[in-house]
């Protein structure tokens, strides 16, 4: 039997909501760090030539771009998620 209060249901199905967040929340860790491990290459591979910075904007602002898209996609992934669990759905409607 599964509960459809307004907490969480029973220990299983608590486990697997604690499973989906932190899986979530991994995710959106993941694609931050690897922006950001990007952003600081490029600006490593510029260390001994800042006077190239300007040239390498343009791939910068594609990364930070591309970094945006996904961070978005995961935080509104896991607003949904936390917003399904408060409202007590079961685990297989998420």
């Amino acid at each position: 039997a599964r509960s459809t209060g307004g907490g969480a249901g029973g220990g299983a199905e608590a486990a697997e909501y604690d499973k989906l967040l932190r899986k979530r929340i991994g995710e959106l860790q993941m694609n931050f760090n690897s922006g950001i491990a990007n952003l600081k290459k490029a600006l490593d591979d510029l260390v001994d030539s800042p006077h190239l910075i300007k040239g390498r904007a343009p791939g910068m602002i594609q990364t930070v771009s591309t970094m945006e898209t996904k961070l978005k996609r995961d935080v509104l992934m896991l607003k949904r998620e936390l917003m399904d669990i408060s409202k007590g759905k079961p685990k297989d409607e998420l």
